[in-house]
């Protein structure tokens, strides 16, 4: 059986906090609310495993890469208005259209 303890450490307090889990019968648990909360965790993310010694378990978020990010926008959203507009150079465009461009 799999460890059935989650384990956080308080950014308040820097005391260790032990909230129980139980695994389904199809061997699932579900991340306490408090631990997603403090993870930021939203459903989709990707979650790694390591088991360490002594049924230890460590758990992390894998975060998506800049490049994952910027790929998917650029999938979903319809940005040739804004390239016709700004002529290929919206940051240059935004600069020189900026309030108060003083400096």
């Amino acid at each position: 059986m799999l460890c059935t303890l989650c384990y956080i450490e308080s950014t308040v307090t820097q005391q260790t906090k032990i909230i129980e889990g139980t695994i389904s019968p199809k061997h699932q648990i579900t991340i306490p609310a408090q631990i997603r909360d403090a993870l930021g965790l939203r459903p989709g993310q990707k979650i790694e495993f390591k088991l360490e010694q002594d049924n230890v378990i460590e758990l992390r978020v894998k975060r998506p890469k800049a490049k994952e990010v910027l790929d998917a926008i650029l999938k979903k959203y319809d940005f040739s208005e804004l390239r016709e507009e700004t002529k290929g150079d919206a940051v240059k465009t935004l600069r020189e259209n900026r309030w108060g461009d003083d400096l």
